[in-house]
């Protein structure tokens, strides 16, 4: 290291290990939001209707979201006091254990009323875990490239993370989905969650040899820890935290609408089989590696977040309307066209928001108000937007060639609430080195 740089190699290898365990905290998270459309349903609440049972999976995934705020504020407390490092191991290990639960929890059938309240309780430990996972690795990866040029493209690979746990997550359905319905339903779709925990406690022990950032580091050696950061933040930059979750509104109310919501659609409405459902959203998946890669090179270039995170809001108001229209065709290329057309423009923006978050908040407090605004709209948007999406569907009578212009007004609102958040946003952070 030389000025509080990482050498080239030694970044790499810090990348990497922060990549693989915010894919993998992703890729149990994106298990329960595909189980959540395509097996809750059937083994959690089999004694509803389908539209019912539906919207029952739907609530209780959402729930999760309900824990991410408490998370944040937890995780982001001890990461801003003890250390990034510590932090993020723990994130691992709480997500891990949530994840081990839902994968042992009985049926129905099995153990009654007792099986969906399980669900629910290991769901919000799964919430609890992610909600000081995005923002800590941003905060940690930002302060390792702290005056670099590229910082933008180098954060992104945490956002990358997102994109690799959908991919894998969905690889594993697919490949689960291939066994005997009935074996599938009992037990194979349990496999996902099994493997989720192995390598979750494998990602916290490679997190656990990562050395602390430079720029904590420093602020410990002068004594300059926040005694209690959550309050400091809100004190000083209520405002800024208020502006990053109306952006968050968008991109994470998009995300589910993405991968959780539009599986559900295409298997429930559409009556496509859930492998083609589960293939769409990974096909999108891949696509927006190679979109998150292209914004944030570019955000790098012309020296803007702002000008990139724009992008995606106003995409999503003017696509939310075509994105149905394509794939109420039940035309399968257009279908998956339409899936990765919705979840490479809703993605572009949010590829630079873990620079951006980590670049607009001061290193005392950077872990908490990163993890706090993101965590703050998601509730309000992953966990509510298909919830609000189904409930409508269901006023229909399942008739979605007649409710669809109102679900597609649901995305629409989140995008307008997404833009004002940006347009929001008086400074630009590319050019600033932290202190």
């Amino acid at each position: 290291m030389s000025g509080g740089e990482l050498a080239r190699k030694d970044l790499v290898k810090i990348t990497a290990v922060l990549n693989i365990g915010t894919s993998l905290e992703w890729y149990d998270f994106v298990v329960s939001s595909t189980a959540a459309a395509i097996v809750w349903p059937e083994i959690y609440f089999s004694s509803s209707n389908p539209a019912t049972a539906l919207l029952l999976s739907f609530t209780v995934f959402g729930i999760g979201f309900l824990s991410r705020p408490i998370g944040s504020i937890l995780f982001g407390h001890f990461g801003d006091k003890i250390g990034r490092k510590s932090s993020l191991v723990w994130t691992l290990l709480t997500m891990g254990i949530g994840t081990l639960g839902i994968g042992l929890d009985p049926s129905l059938s099995q153990i009654g009323i007792l099986a969906p309240i399980l669900l629910t309780l290991f769901r919000l430990l799964q919430g609890l875990g992610i909600g000081g996972e995005w923002g800590g690795a941003a905060t940690m990866l930002t302060e390792f490239v702290s005056t670099k040029r590229f910082r933008g493209f180098w954060v992104s690979w945490i956002q990358q993370g997102l994109q690799f746990g959908v991919i894998l997550g969905n690889v594993a359905f697919l490949l689960l989905e291939r066994l005997p319905e009935p074996v599938f339903l009992s037990s194979g779709w349990r496999i996902a969650y099994y493997i989720g925990f192995v390598i979750a406690i494998t990602a916290a022990v490679l997190r656990y040899k990562v050395y602390e950032t430079p720029l904590f580091t420093k602020l410990l050696s002068k004594k300059e820890i926040s005694k209690i950061p959550f309050v400091d933040m809100m004190k000083k930059d209520w405002k800024k935290v208020f502006i990053m979750a109306m952006i968050f509104l968008e991109a994470s109310a998009g995300f589910y609408i993405a991968i959780s919501f539009s599986q559900a659609y295409i298997k429930s409405f559409l009556h496509f089989n859930s492998s083609f459902a589960t293939l769409a959203v990974m096909i999108g998946a891949i696509a927006t590696v190679f979109g998150t890669m292209v914004a944030a090179y570019l955000s790098d270039v012309i020296g803007s977040r702002k000008k990139i995170m724009i992008i995606s809001p106003i995409g999503v108001i003017l696509f939310s309307f075509p994105f149905f229209i394509l794939m109420n065709t039940r035309v399968p290329s257009l279908v998956i066209l339409a899936v990765a057309a919705y979840y490479v423009i809703e993605l572009f923006g949010w590829s630079v928001m873990p620079t951006f978050y980590a670049e607009y908040t001061p290193t005392k407090y950077r872990y908490t108000a990163t993890s706090f605004a993101i965590n703050l709209a998601t509730p309000l948007s992953g966990g509510l937007a298909p919830i609000i999406m189904t409930f409508i569907l269901q006023q229909f009578n399942d008739n979605y060639l007649i409710g669809w212009p109102y679900v597609a007004l649901v995305s629409v609102i989140y995008g307008v609430l997404g833009l004002i958040g940006v347009l929001l946003v008086k400074e630009d952070t590319a050019t600033r080195a932290l202190e």
